[in-house]
């Protein structure tokens, strides 16, 4: 997925499950893992977080996805 958001030009940021998790405990009083929890987890994280990883096309797994002897195995 992330290689395809990429690929649309969209801009994709890793945010460390564990640090989602975190957010969603103090933001919820528990770490239930919900589908809206965890969006709002995520995003808050993005938003308030300056070192997180922008992650970037990458040639060398796009290349191994199309070719065909990687097909084959």
């Amino acid at each position: 997925m992330t290689q395809r958001l990429l690929e649309d030009g969209e801009q994709v940021i890793d945010v460390p499950a564990k640090l989602a998790a975190r957010v969603r405990l103090f933001d919820t009083g528990h770490n239930r893992q919900t589908d809206a929890h965890d969006a709002h987890a995520v995003a808050a994280v993005a938003v308030r977080t300056k070192t997180l990883r922008v992650l970037k096309v990458d040639g060398e797994l796009e290349a191994l996805r199309i070719s065909p002897t990687a097909a084959k195995r």
